[in-house]
């Protein structure tokens, strides 16, 4: 393989999705659930009354495709499983005046199954773009492929410009059966479970009359239960009640609550204990440094061919991996893994298993769970921080006027006639973790440290 990280770029890998998919039919390419027709009108200007079709609606190029709900033996088809297909032996058929070619043959072209590298070097690819905490973007990674390979359920805030969803923008372009939804409605969820793994952006900024319809998909899907009843009653006695949810996974990505003004309306403080006992929760912090701009430079369509077979390759590597994981365990101990609620327990349990195939040693593997635990971790003193941050203010003796409907910039601008207490907040700021943050602000007035803090220094030793 001459794999090259510019591979990943979004521009390149849509580039790749475009040429490697062309003659395919996807899950995206699937216009909302089952439709019913019972007659149509045929080329020759015949018509069958009887026609009785139920299945999927599909558009592609301005063409629309009609694909049945049934297999040969009868049987409910899984999209999931069924995509992408190759469209043969097509019927064109129109209804209501509109030209739809139904899918007589259709051929499913699963990957090949293929291990032509190790599950590091697997990793290594993935994670190649330059990012300024390679260790979280690896820890995105695992959390990725369990959502891919298994079943789990997360839920992982982080600065803005870390990339949280790159994971699933790469995958969808090369695998596809993931993608991202902002601003969702219950129906859109509800089709959403025909994907693998589905990411659901900013539920911090969705309204309060959604986010109630919302909540209960979530707590009803995150309960990792198979099946769930849809709310929008089905077009068919016994096809589509239930929706089957065995292998689906969810992501909800949000930024880190000092990005929001109003902290009282941050996830944690307006949802349902219920629900983030479904979602185990994760802090990430860090940025992409890649220099993305030099895609200007590049002839895409040459790239992609340059490298077709490389993208080829990582297809079947992640098909082998997908397939087999389970049988790639080192079953290494889980030791010193920080107390949580039973349903985070299993979550985390089947990211572990990624993490496990990836290490070569306890060691390693131990590390790891470290590195899980201070995320986590982080997450929790990150909720914290706001009541924590108020005392330094108020301890600054910044008024309460400036605080109000304010950023934490307009506080720096605030502190600048006072420069020990503007190096101080600064300081705060620009360190990496909240328990840092925390930390540092717990000993502001302890002992009256009115000095810069270099934070890298400061815990480098």
């Amino acid at each position: 393989m001459t794999f090259d990280p510019r591979m990943l770029y979004y521009e390149c890998i849509s580039e790749f999705k475009r040429q490697f998919y062309k003659d395919l039919l996807t899950l995206e390419h699937v216009q909302g659930g089952q439709i019913k027709i019972d007659k149509v009108s045929l080329p020759d200007g015949s018509a069958d009354d009887e026609y009785n079709f139920w299945g999927y609606q599909l558009e592609k190029d301005g063409k629309k495709y009609l694909l049945s709900a049934l297999d040969q033996n009868n049987e409910e088809i899984d999209l999931r499983k069924v995509m992408p297909i190759r469209a043969k032996s097509l019927l064109k058929v129109a209804s209501k005046g509109v030209v739809y070619y139904h899918i007589k043959n259709p051929v499913s072209m699963k990957f090949k199954a293929e291990k032509t590298m190790t599950f590091k070097e697997f990793i290594g690819l993935f994670t190649s773009l330059v990012h300024s905490n390679p260790e979280h973007q690896k820890l995105l990674w695992f959390m990725a492929l369990t959502q891919m390979f298994d079943r789990a359920n997360f839920r992982i805030t982080t600065p803005a410009g870390f990339g949280k969803d790159s994971t699933i923008g790469i995958l969808g372009n090369l695998i596809g059966k993931c993608v991202t939804i902002e601003h969702p409605t219950l129906a859109k969820l509800e089709y959403m479970t025909n994907y693998k793994w589905l990411g659901v952006n900013e539920v911090v900024d969705i309204g309060k009359t959604e986010w109630k319809i919302i909540e209960q998909f979530l707590l009803t899907a995150g309960d990792l239960k198979p099946e769930i009843t849809k709310h929008s009653r089905a077009i068919a006695s016994g096809v589509g009640e239930t929706l089957d949810i065995s292998n689906f996974s969810i992501s909800l990505f949000y930024n880190d609550i000092d990005h929001y003004i109003e902290d009282d309306k941050y996830f944690d403080s307006v949802t349902k204990v219920a629900v983030k006992d479904r979602f185990p929760a994760f802090r990430l912090y860090g940025n992409y440094s890649e220099p993305f701009n030099q895609v200007k430079d590049l002839n895409l369509r040459s790239f992609v061919q340059e490298h077709y077979a490389d993208y080829i390759e990582l297809i079947h590597n992640y098909a082998y991996y997908k397939q087999n994981f389970m049988t790639l365990l080192h079953n290494y101990k889980t030791e010193g893994l920080i107390s949580m609620p039973e349903r985070w327990k299993i979550n985390v349990g089947r990211l572990l298993k990624i993490i496990d195939i990836y290490c070569d040693t306890q060691e390693e593997f131990t590390k790891w769970v470290q590195v899980v635990n201070s995320s986590m971790n982080d997450y929790k003193a990150m909720l914290i921080y706001p009541n924590v941050v108020a005392k330094l203010f108020k301890q600054m003796g910044i008024p309460s006027s400036v605080l109000e409907n304010t950023s934490p910039k307009n506080i720096l601008y605030y502190l600048e006639k006072d420069k020990d207490k503007y190096n101080y907040y600064k300081g705060v700021l620009d360190t990496n973790t909240f328990m840092q943050k925390n930390y540092l602000i717990s000993i502001y007035s302890k002992q009256k440290v009115y000095k810069e803090v270099d934070a890298n220094k400061f815990w480098s030793g």
